[in-house]
């Protein structure tokens, strides 16, 4: 997953989800992971960005052929 946009929505989804298993701790931990890695990715695409790594035309074109494979 490439999408800034996607993580970030998924995240906020993954908070409702939660919320929803707070009193399942199995399908907590499950969802809890899922979220921390999504925020982990994120903050890896950043540091990218940031560092000169990955450039706007780069993530541009990355996000082109994920789309593409779709």
């Amino acid at each position: 997953m490439v999408s800034m946009a996607v993580i970030e929505w998924e995240v906020k989804y993954l908070d409702l989800v939660l919320a929803k298993y707070k009193n399942s701790p199995d399908e907590y931990a499950f969802f809890e992971f899922r979220k921390e890695s999504l925020s982990f990715t994120k903050e890896t695409i950043e540091g990218n960005i940031e560092a000169g790594v990955t450039t706007p035309e780069s993530y541009t074109q990355d996000l082109k052929q994920f789309l593409a494979l779709s």
